[in-house]
């Protein structure tokens, strides 16, 4: 399947064209106040989500003429829609995924996006917000199995969301996912009660690996503990 997708903005100068996909790398000018510059890292991601699963993306632009981008995804024969994660229903009991549910709490939409898409494609359910404030108020919307929160939001710290959702939920598990990759931070993370930490850009399959891995030990436990207190 092939799709194009266009826009009628500034354009692309020719000598950025090879380094567009290279993480942290951006021609954004510096923001105006209450503005994200962002980290230049949604291409980065858009890339390497494409590459995983034998896609193709390439750009078409000039400078003042806007520019087009190109994805092409393959077709793929091997499920079909009533086995996409469909679970049995019964009456009176809410639909539940078959794979878990999963909030992003980022602010640039590139990054969400991008991860909705790698999650949603393996099958998870997935939200997204783009600040603490709102991520804060998903949690209270509906269950989650895991949270993927950043930690430079516009609103909140992300050390301080952390500690908000620990302050509800002890057990919920949450990886951070940050492109400020230092020691300290990592410890940081782990000590104020994250379950890991991610350095953007990510390797998809180990952050794959890494959520199938805690989604499953949250389900075990929250099988264990209702089992218990039947």
């Amino acid at each position: 399947m092939r799709v194009a997708i266009s826009d009628t903005g500034s354009g692309i100068a020719q000598e950025h064209i090879a380094k567009i996909y290279d993480p942290f790398f951006t021609t954004k000018n510096a923001p105006r106040e209450g503005q994200n510059r962002g980290t230049g890292l949604g291409l980065a991601v858009t890339y390497g989500i494409l590459q995983e699963h034998a896609g193709k993306i390439r750009v078409e632009s000039a400078v003042g003429a806007g520019t087009t981008f190109h994805l092409e995804f393959p077709f793929s024969r091997r499920h079909s829609m009533s086995d996409a994660g469909v679970l049995t229903r019964y009456p009176g009991t809410a639909a539940v995924p078959a794979t878990g549910r999963i909030l992003i709490i980022d602010d640039e939409a590139e990054i969400r996006e991008s991860l909705q898409t790698l999650l949603e494609l393996e099958g998870y359910e997935v939200s997204t917000a783009a600040n603490g404030s709102k991520g804060l108020a998903r949690l209270g919307e509906k269950p989650f199995d895991l949270v993927l929160l950043d930690k430079a939001l516009p609103d909140l710290d992300g050390f301080e969301v952390l500690a908000a959702i620990r302050d509800r939920d002890n057990a919920l598990p949450v990886i951070m996912i940050t492109a400020y990759g230092t020691l300290e931070n990592a410890v940081h993370a782990m000590q104020a009660g994250a379950t890991n930490f991610v350095q953007k850009p990510w390797d998809n399959e180990k952050l794959l690996a890494d959520v199938r891995e805690t989604v499953r030990r949250r389900r075990v436990k929250k099988k264990t503990s209702n089992s218990s207190a039947l």
